[in-house]
C-alpha cells in the first residue's frame, strides 16, 4: 500500500487504519518508559 492510496477517496482507507488502530502505549506511559531507559532505570 503506498500514501495514494491511503489518500484516495478523501483519504477513505488512511481514516479506517487510523480509527481502528489502538496504541500501545499513552503519551505519559511512553515519556516515563523512555525517561527510565534513557536513565538507566
Amino acid at each position: 500500500m503506498t500514501a495514494i492510496d491511503l489518500l484516495a477517496n478523501g483519504a477513505a482507507e488512511g481514516l479506517r487504519i487510523k480509527s481502528k488502530y489502538k496504541p500501545l502505549y499513552t503519551k505519559e506511559t511512553y515519556l516515563k518508559t523512555w525517561d527510565e531507559a534513557v536513565r538507566g532505570e
